[in-house]
């Protein structure tokens, strides 16, 4: 209200004191406490709205009344705002992560408004007229985000927030966002219109689904790009193409995400044109008047050709010649040997190829014609200039056919070629005199050489020349024969010879004479004469003189020639001088030449010894020399013989002498033997020659001195050294004066068992492989046949698959049974006392009976009576026990039990077909009980076969294979015998181990363990390795061994391995065998809790000579152990084992949540879960998801869900597992919630029909919360007065009271419950007085005429307004 006066024009602001948001147009919605003016007017008592304050606060309001002179302020009153809809509600913020999808995320709101939390609807609609509003939640929810799929690439959509609580909802205004652009959708082919020989249209139509902005269009010819045009772009010309060539076209439409490829567009065919692309011929002459000319197709025919033609033209000329028309269906190629051709001449030839449109020519290629021989040559002309040269003229050929390329001049000997051609004359010279020659010119081209007739000359004679000194060879003391060789170069005629000869010396005559004078001795044409009649030991020289017509040429000299000497008068003075033990030094002096009658030819000494004999030659200049290669200790005798020429001989005194003690002599290298590992056996044998006294033997190994202490021959033991090591061993002998060693002997120490053998490093390359890695050990003692990769772990014991083992002992064989020491083994059981076991089965003693197989019986008449099925017989000669019978079998035959008659068959033969006796050796064949012809034939796996085919496994089991000579059988396998072991155990089983290569087999240093393949190092357990340096078998017993399980022991425990166990107790049991295996017995302890974790392995995992391996197909997140294990051919040796985990994984096997619902608790689903099966690394989270929302995150396994749950709905939940590597999520699974009371059941709505009639009707509660099973019209007063089913929604109540109030409700019914409506009352019409005078009136007319209807009206108030 105004001030009582105003006093002025006045003014009025409101002001309000209380809670504000600070910047609710940037989404600020932080409160502030403030005092604002929100309202200024000059009006005064009147009603205004005052907008922008916060619902559910409280606000302090004061008027301030204001003119030019002063103010006043009002009291202040309290406003409380009620609860009303969210504020700050913004518009999602959309992304769209793929071309089908978008993201709407959302912030909380800026403030609830009420004492709950606001829930959010998304909304959704297209941008199409009259698209409908979605609602994208299946109920409001406390998400924040929520992703669209299954939407059109590149199409923009529309979606909206409502922010809702218990008062209302807020909704923001409709953003919207394309969706990506994906590929274009399908595209129609092109189509090729207006085809021409070069050219063609190509057209293509828009893709119907564009999925974006069309950037280009890319075309492809032939499969291959072509170009690319701008998206709006439907059409181009295509140019440049080949005629008479099929093209087929496909479009490529693209938008920024991707293209997509249209259909090939039908093909189409240019036009035909001209050949084009005619190649140039190939040319080959191949003779002077031929030319061979072939050809290629066009490389653009531009259609089908008609045929070809070749021309022909000279080279740089015009005029053209048509050579031949060549069809297409003929091959391409002609020779042109047409008589124009010409040797050595330049052609050029072109093909024309031809369509029926047009011709294409192609190039001019050249060819010159093979040379020939030139034309015949005219005889040379030839002018002799003297005894040794000529001149020779000659003239060019006429026709050369070619390009000349040099001449010979032939005499034939000397040839003498020339290559300059232009030279016509040639001087000759060193020709041999008066010689005969005939001369011709040869004139030569590549194509051949023509020669001239011959012209015949002779040149000059002149001396003769090249005469040799003769040959004189002493014959005797007075006859020396001379030789001599006709002049290599007569040079003219009558040749004749005259020898003369010259005295140099006569040392046995001081007075002899004519020295220094040529006497001639012979004249004519001989070359040889004999001079005789000379003097003993005289020295001469002889020449030869040879004569022709023209004149003489005397010869060089001789050599000096001496005739024989005489006699020697005196011998040469020997003196012998001992220089070591294998040496003696000789030296002689010599009479001279005079007293030996002749000079000193050579000298021979002659060596004597009781154990050699031997001589030695020195030529004459020899004074002396040393004998060697002698033995120490001796005395020899030596001579010296001096022969002269002419042959005689004289010996000198002989001498001694006596050579020194020595080294010894002879010594053989050692012999050595491996003993093991680390030792080796030397044995040596004595020097062939002591030379002395033998001080002491020594042994020499890697050049260090080992001293055996032993001066004679023998052996000796080398140890500690190092395994499969190579030694360099040799002996030493020594005697007093000197030592001899042998030479060297090599000897390898035996392999050993690797050493320093490392672990392997590890490698975790993912969640399913390890890298492996080791190194060759630094000590491998031997040849490293393989490694060998162990692997084991600790896996669930699910995990582990039981492989199906191969070398179990097979317990059919036999079975151990432990008793008492005490106690005796009958059969499978133990006993003791007075009891007698009879094959197995155990009687109470009695006196004078005795076993029979497995019976008890009276005992023998005579001690050599038979038992035979259970009675003795008396022994009978040629009886035997057959079938239970006692019968006679008589040699050579035998008998045979009837498998299936109570008989027996007795006749000849060594084997029984069924019942049948037969002789084996014999014509027949048994063969499934049944004999045959044996001609050709065998019994292999029950059938009768060919005899020249292979049967493995015999005639049950066997199969049938083909023969091979590079197999074997194996069992019932034929297997390569180069590249497989076969092992067979005590049964007879049989099993093949294959390797990769022969080399391979030989190198694996393996060997049969039973069925199974070991280390060669290892020893055999039934069937399994062990080391027998530090492992002891305990499949054994006192009876029988292999019986058991193949358990092997530690060595110190070998005391007590036995009876297939570790512990066996010897003091207090033993340990017997029973054939076949022992009934199980049935456990009396409680069965163990199965442990969650078992050992797996150790498995082999890798064989081979790598240095690492990759192990695939491991298990996520669990720790492998890995030890390499080296093999050589002395065994194997493992490393300690190195582990490493392999990496996390995404959780597999996760199963979905458990839920229960408590019927008490119908808004609240409790849930629980287990951890996956394979969590495949540390789990990091678990998240639950209801309709896709998550509702709970972390590590916990159960989950109460009380979040808006509701009564008789379906909720869909999924656990979500995660780990380092990622998320699993299980399968959903589907939760119902139980029936509840109805809610929000609103009050029959009444009409008054009368005075005794109200009508009542209803509609369904707002929330059945279940299957409604009735409904219920309660009368206050009066109770239930009629109960309908679910599907009537009406009734009329009759017999009321006129003008009476009358209160009803509603009961609603589910299985569960019941919920009652509020009370509603009506009175029923007016009825007329009873007993009285009064007007009369219809009162059905004046129900229907005035209805009454009785409702219940709602205030409805503003959350922003006062």
């Amino acid at each position: 209200m105004a001030p009582a006066q105003l006093n002025g024009n006045v003014s009025y602001t409101a002001y309000f004191e209380g809670y504000f948001y600070q910047d609710p147009e940037n989404w600020n919605y932080n409160l502030v406490t403030e005092n604002r003016g929100l309202y200024t007017s000059g009006e005064s008592d009147t009603w205004v709205t005052i907008d922008s304050l916060v619902p559910y606060s409280q606000y302090r309001v004061t008027v301030r009344a204001a003119n030019t002179k002063g103010s006043i302020l009002s009291n202040e009153m309290v406003a409380n705002m009620p609860q009303g809809s969210p504020d700050g509600v913004a518009p999602p913020t959309l992304t769209s992560p793929s071309s089908t999808s978008i993201r709407a995320t959302w912030r909380p709101v800026g403030r609830a408004n009420t004492d709950t939390q606001p829930v959010f609807q998304l909304q959704f609609r297209e941008t199409t007229t009259g698209a409908l509003v979605q609602d994208l939640f299946a109920q409001p929810t406390t998400a924040t985000t929520y992703l669209k799929t299954t939407l059109t690439p590149y199409t923009r959509y529309e979606f909206r927030l409502v922010a809702s609580n218990t008062v209302g909802s807020t909704q923001t205004e409709w953003v919207s966002l394309f969706t990506r652009q994906d590929k274009p959708g399908a595209i129609d082919p092109p189509m090729t219109t207006n085809v021409k020989s070069r050219s063609i249209d190509v057209t293509w139509e828009h893709p119907l689904q564009r999925n974006g902005i069309i950037t280009q269009y890319r075309i492809y010819q032939n499969d291959q790009f072509r170009q690319s045009v701008p998206g709006n772009v439907t059409q181009i010309v295509a140019t440049g193409l080949i005629p008479y060539t099929d093209y087929v076209y496909k479009v490529e439409a693209c938008t920024v995400a991707g293209c997509t490829m249209s259909p090939e567009s039908q093909s189409v065919r240019t036009l035909i044109a001209a050949p084009e692309g005619v190649p140039a011929p190939t040319l080959i002459s191949e003779t002077p008047t031929s030319v061979l000319i072939s050809w290629g197709p066009p490389t653009f025919p531009n259609g089908d050709l008609t045929g070809y033609t070749i021309e022909r033209r000279l080279r740089n000329t015009s005029a053209i010649t048509l050579v031949a028309l060549i069809g297409t269906a003929n091959p391409r190629r002609y020779v042109d040997q047409a008589a124009v051709l010409t040797p050595y001449t330049e052609y050029e030839y072109r093909i024309l190829a031809s369509t029926v449109v047009g011709t294409g020519y192609g190039p001019w290629a050249v060819v010159t014609t093979r040379s020939s021989r030139p034309s015949p040559l005219n005889p040379p002309v030839v002018d002799i200039l003297g005894p040794t040269s000529v001149r020779v003229n000659w003239k060019a050929p006429t026709n050369p056919n070619g390009i000349l390329e040099y001449y010979i001049i032939k005499f034939p000997i000397p040839r003498i070629e020339l290559r300059n051609t232009s030279i016509l004359s040639l001087e000759v010279d060193d020709l041999l005199p008066y010689t005969e020659y005939t001369v011709t010119v040869t004139a030569c081209t590549d194509g051949g050489c023509s020669e001239s007739q011959p012209r015949v000359i002779r040149t000059e004679a002149t001396y003769p020349a090249g005469q040799q000194p003769p040959v004189a060879l002493p014959i005797s003391q007075t006859l020396i024969s001379v030789t001599w060789q006709a002049p290599p170069n007569p040079n003219g005629p009558n040749i004749r010879y005259e020898l003369a000869r010259l005295k140099l010396r006569q040392p046995l005559d001081d007075q002899a004479i004519g020295f220094n004078v040529w006497n001639s001795i012979y004249t004519g044409s001989n070359t040889n004469f004999d001079d005789r009649g000379l003097t003993v030991f005289t020295t001469y020289v002889y020449r030869v003189t040879v004569y022709n017509d023209f004149g003489p040429m005397i010869s060089d000299n001789s050599e000096e020639v001496t005739t024989s000497g005489g006699v020697p008068q005196a011998p040469a003075n020997l003196t012998a001088v001992p220089v070591s033990h294998v040496q003696v030094g000789l030296s002689w002096s010599t009479p001279d030449e005079v007293t030996l009658q002749g000079f000193v030819d050579r000298y021979e000494v002659i060596i004597s010894s009781p154990a050699l004999n031997t001589t030695k030659t020195y030529d004459s200049d020899t004074q002396q020399t040393v004998i060697d290669s002698l033995s120490p200790n001796t005395r020899y005798q030596f001579l010296l013989r001096l022969y002269i020429n002419g042959g005689a001989s004289i010996d000198s005194r002989p001498v001694y002498a006596t050579t020194l003690d020595g080294a010894p002599e002879g010594l053989p290298p050692p012999q050595l033997y491996v003993v093991s590992d680390t030792a080796l056996r030397v044995t040596w044998t004595a020097p062939a020659k002591p030379n002395g006294q033998i001080t002491g033997y020594y042994i020499y190994i890697n050049g260090q001195r080992v001293d055996p202490a032993m001066t004679t021959a023998g052996s000796y033991v080398l140890q500690n050294l190092q395994p499969y090591t190579i030694y360099d061993i040799k002996i030493q002998v020594c005697t007093v004066f000197d030592c001899l060693m042998s030479d060297t002997t090599q000897g390898t120490t035996a392999e050993a068992i690797a050493q320093d053998v490392l672990p392997p490093t590890l490698d975790v390359i993912d969640s399913y492989s390890i890298g492996i890695n080791w190194t060759a050990p630094s000590r491998p003692n031997g040849i490293i046949v393989r490694y060998e990769i162990m692997r084991k772990a600790m896996l669930p014991c699910d995990l582990i698959q039981q492989p199906m083992t191969t070398a179990v002992p097979s317990s059919e064989k036999c079975s151990y049974i432990e008793c008492g020491i005490l106690e005796g083994v009958c059969g499978s059981q133990c006993f003791s006392g007075p009891k007698t076991c009879c094959g197995g089965v155990l009687h109470d003693n009695r006196l004078g009976y005795e076993c029979c197989g497995t019976d008890y019986i009276p005992g023998r008449q005579s001690a050599d009576d038979v038992c035979c099925a259970g009675k003795f017989y008396p022994r009978q000669d040629h009886f035997q026990c057959c079938g239970g019978r006692y019968v006679e079998v008589r040699p050579d035959q035998i008998c045979c039990p009837d498998p299936t008659e109570d008989r027996v068959d007795v006749g000849f033969g060594d084997q029984c077909c069924g019942s049948i006796p037969y002789d084996s050796s014999g014509a027949q064949l048994c063969c499934t009980g049944t004999l045959y012809d044996k001609y050709g034939k065998q019994c292999c796996g029950r059938q009768l076969i060919e005899s020249d085919v292979t049967c493995c496994g015999g005639s049950e089991e066997g199969i049938a294979y083909t023969t091979n000579v590079q197999n074997t059988c194996c069992g019932t396998e034929y297997v390569p015998t180069a590249t497989t072991a076969c092992c067979v155990d005590e049964e007879g089983k049989a099993k093949s181990h294959t390797y990769d290569s022969a080399t391979e087999k030989t190198n694996s240093n393996e060997k049969c363990c039973g069925t199974e393949r070991i280390s060669s190092g290892l020893s055999c357990c039934n069937n399994v390795g062990f080391n027998p340096i530090s492992q002891v078998c305990a499949d054994r017993s006192s009876m029988e061994s292999g019986c058991g399980s193949s358990t092997v022991c530690q060595s110190t425990q070998s005391l007590s391995a036995f009876c297939d166990s570790c512990q066996f107790n010897s003091s207090t049991s033993i340990c017997g065998s029973v054939s076949g295996p022992l009934a199980p017995t049935t456990p009396t302890s409680p069965p163990t809790l199965q442990p969650t974790t078992c050992e797996d392995g150790p498995h082999r995992i890798y064989s081979g000579l790598g240095l690492s391996y990759t192990d695939a197909g491991l298990y996520p997140y669990i720790t492998y152990e890995y030890s390499v294990v080296v093999v050589n051919r002395a065994g194997s040796q493992a490393s300690d084992y190195a582990s490493a985990t392999t990496m996390q994984a995404k959780p597999e096997q996760v199963a979905p949540p458990t839920y229960k619902i408590v019927p008490s608790q119908l808004d609240t689903i409790y849930l629980s879960w287990k951890e996956p099966g394979k969590p495949n690394g540390a789990i990091t989270a678990y998240i639950l998801l209801r309709s896709g929302v998550e509702i709970y995150r972390g590590l916990g396994m159960q989950y109460m869900d009380n979040n808006n749950i509701k009564p008789y709905q379906t909720y869909t939940y999924l656990m979500r597992a995660c780990s380092l590597a990622g998320c699993t999520n299980s399968e959903p699974v589907t939760v119902a919630t139980l029936q509840a009371a109805p809610e929000q059941v609103l009050p029959p709505t009444v009409t008054v029909l009368n005075s005794s009639a109200i009508h009542l009707a209803w509609t369904p509660p707002g929330k059945p919360n279940g299957i409604i099973t009735s409904y219920q019209i309660w009368q206050e007063g009066a109770g239930n007065i009629h109960t309908v089913s679910s599907g009537e929604l009406e009734h009329t109540v009759k017999g009321l009271l006129p003008y009476t109030e009358y209160e009803f409700y509603l009961k609603v019914c589910t299985q569960e419950a019941c919920t009652s409506s509020s009370t509603v009352a009506a009175r029923t019409a007016e009825a007329a007085p009873q007993d009285a005078i009064s007007g009369q009136f219809d009162d059905d007319d004046y129900a229907s005429s005035h209805p009454v209807s009785v409702t219940k009206e709602q205030t409805v108030f503003t959350d922003t307004h006062l």
